[in-house]
C-alpha cells in the first residue's frame, strides 16, 4: 500500500469516527430530554398550573359522551418537576405525585 492509499483510509476511518461520535452525542443528548420529561414541553419550576387528570384513569368516565374540561378531576399547584412516570406540582404544604399516564392537561398560569 502506498502513502496516499494510507492516506485515504485514514481520512475514511476519521469521517466515520466523526459521525459515529456525532450520533451518539445526538442520542445522548435527546436521552437528556427524556429523563426531564419525555422530550416535551414542560413549564419552568414554580410555574401556577391546574393538572386535569383523565376521567378514565380518576373513575369518573362516561361512556356515554365526551367529558368538559371543567368537569374533569383537577389538582392546582406549583409545577415543581417531572420525570418520565410522574408529574409533581405543590399545593400548599403538600407535594403531589401524578403519574403522567392519568394526565389529559395541564393548564400553565401566566
Amino acid at each position: 500500500m502506498n502513502r496516499s492509499s494510507k492516506l485515504c483510509v485514514l481520512a475514511a476511518v476519521l469521517c466515520v469516527a466523526v459521525v459515529l461520535a456525532w450520533a451518539g452525542l445526538s442520542r445522548a443528548q435527546g436521552a437528556g430530554a427524556d429523563a426531564r420529561g419525555g422530550g416535551a414541553a414542560l413549564p419552568q419550576a414554580g410555574t401556577p398550573c391546574k393538572v386535569y387528570l383523565r376521567g378514565d384513569a380518576a373513575g369518573v368516565a362516561w361512556h356515554d359522551r365526551v367529558a368538559d374540561v371543567e368537569s374533569l378531576p383537577a389538582r392546582q399547584g406549583t409545577y415543581v418537576g417531572a420525570d418520565e412516570s410522574w408529574v409533581t406540582i405543590r399545593s400548599n404544604d403538600k407535594e403531589l405525585w401524578i403519574p403522567r399516564d392519568s394526565i389529559m392537561l395541564v393548564e400553565v398560569s401566566k
